[in-house]
């Protein structure tokens, strides 16, 4: 008796569920995309393929707090976002190559590569300390030295900067190889 007691009362409840979902009106969920902020054009206006478009964009962090928001440019800069505005600020911008004002003399950022400033995390202790990481390429055989240029960015502290050595390009008789084997 106990077993039919609860059979009816599941019996009941799918019933009520059922007419009750029958009643709702149908869900229509819906993603729309919109334009928020459009980032400069850092590319050479007269390149190739990715050199004459907007912002190569590789990663977004918001500053640990929430003042800032940040944004990175393979072609060299890394940028602040207000969130207000919508506008873009130069923070620092890492292409210092040919001539260009910017911090690394042997930055590059070759065009179908994955080159330039590709990516930047925060220090877990950076509210403390300010200290935050970057990863950006370098060409070895560029005229300058690795570290950053002297005066590149008023009152820049580079207390305690730091470079990794380099990577050998991975070559297959001679020659520049991608390719990688398991």
């Amino acid at each position: 008796m106990k077993k039919i007691g609860l059979v009816f009362a599941a019996a009941v409840i799918a019933a009520v569920t059922v007419r009750t979902l029958a009643l709702q009106p149908e869900s229509r969920w819906q993603l729309r995309f919109e334009d928020y902020a459009q980032l400069p054009i850092t590319g050479e206006l007269d390149g190739q393929n990715t050199r004459g478009q907007l912002a190569r964009v590789n990663v977004l962090h918001d500053e640990p707090g929430g003042r800032r928001f940040f944004v990175n440019d393979l072609n060299g800069p890394l940028y602040i976002l207000d969130k207000q505005t919508k506008q873009f600020s130069v923070y620092l911008d890492f292409n210092g190559l040919a001539g260009r004002p910017g911090l690394f003399p042997k930055f590059t950022f070759e065009r179908n590569f994955a080159t330039g400033l590709t990516n930047f995390v925060f220090d877990p202790d950076y509210p403390r300390n300010g200290v935050f990481y970057t990863l950006h390429m370098e060409d070895p055989s560029g005229a300058g030295a690795p570290a950053p240029k002297p005066g590149a960015v008023p009152g820049l502290d580079l207390t305690g900067y730091t470079t990794t050595p380099a990577v050998p390009t991975p070559t297959v008789e001679g020659r520049k190889s991608m390719s990688c084997s398991a």
